[in-house]
């Protein structure tokens, strides 16, 4: 099941509506409806699709860190490690210099 679904029917079993949910957590309706199928480009962002996520989650009763952890791992690029060999050469020279001081 998908998160959209998960959240869908956590809020079947809540006995709540999208407009009793929109109005507890101050999101638009027309936010939570996509959501609920899984489109996230109204959000603006991973940042606020998680907000959104995990305030919806808390008020249908469904487990917010399962949901944005899979979220996370279905919408977040893998993490490059820094490394001072994929820094621009200027930046690793400021960084040298105002560790020596």
């Amino acid at each position: 099941m998908s998160i959209g679904e998960d959240l869908a029917a956590a809020r079947r079993r809540a006995g709540v509506t999208v407009t009793q949910v929109s109005q507890q957590t101050c999101i638009r309706a027309t936010i939570i409806r996509a959501i609920e199928q899984d489109d996230y480009r109204a959000c603006g962002g991973d940042f606020y699709a998680r907000g959104h996520i995990r305030a919806i989650a808390q008020v249908v009763g469904a487990d917010p860190v399962a949901l944005i952890a899979e979220y996370d791992t279905a919408h977040r690029p893998p993490q490059a490690e820094k490394s001072f060999c994929s820094m621009p050469r200027m930046m690793v020279s400021r960084m040298r210099v105002r560790s020596l001081t």
